[in-house]
């Protein structure tokens, strides 16, 4: 009988922490699970799954069977991307289309400066349309309401709170072995102009933009 018990509290210990890392984004066997969920103006745009459907290693081979991306790449300037390009593919979860690229130059756990390099979003698009936005608003927004100038170096980027840089993915003659995964959170509102006057922008229309990630990583 006290071997029994001795049995299943091992068993249930191990099975605890296996639930805690695979919730967590922790590697298992050389793949992990990944996510993304960007809320743009209450469309929530949602991608979750494991990497063991495209293990290559390789992010442009990876994209031919996972259309549908969630990932990092760690340099001087750390670069994700979130990508819905096909609905039918299982880590599909909701949302329509999407395009996101954003850069974070000089990346840390903390709060960090992120640039949209690309964003592209037919609810984006729809917002602006049914708003009175100012026609030139493809030149972006901002995240703070108020009067800011065309030539300042503060649109299209957001404060994103990083909250773990995950673990380097590396190759070997078996295969290749994501490491843990990237993470952060980012929780708007972002404004976009009304009227550009005197090579000034009025940023006073808000759109909220929330996004939580566990996105693996491909260095």
């Amino acid at each position: 009988m006290k071997k029994s018990i001795l049995f299943l509290t091992i068993a249930s210990l191990f099975l605890s922490c296996s639930n805690s890392d695979s919730q967590g984004g922790g590697n298992s066997a050389g793949n992990v699970d990944y996510f993304f969920n960007i809320n743009i103006n209450g469309v929530e745009h949602k991608v979750q799954g494991n990497t063991s459907g495209f293990d290559t290693g390789n992010p442009f081979i990876s994209f031919l069977s996972n259309p549908n991306q969630c990932q990092t790449m760690i340099g001087n300037t750390t670069q994700l991307t979130f990508k819905i390009a096909d609905i039918t593919k299982p880590n599909f979860v909701s949302g329509q289309t999407l395009y996101l690229q954003i850069n974070i130059p000089n990346c840390q756990v903390g709060q960090n400066q992120a640039e949209f390099a690309i964003f592209q979003s037919p609810v984006y698009d729809t917002f602006c349309s049914n708003s009175s936005i100012y026609s030139g608003t493809i030149l972006g927004f901002h995240q703070n309401s108020g009067i800011h100038n065309y030539s300042g170096s503060t649109r299209n980027k957001i404060t994103i709170n990083i909250t773990d840089m995950g673990t380097p993915s590396t190759s070997s003659a078996q295969g290749y072995n994501y490491g843990n995964t990237f993470k952060g959170n980012f929780t708007g509102p972002v404004y976009l102009s009304s009227t550009f006057i005197s090579g000034q922008f009025n940023d006073n229309i808000p759109m909220q933009l929330d996004m939580s990630f566990s996105a693996y990583r491909v260095n």
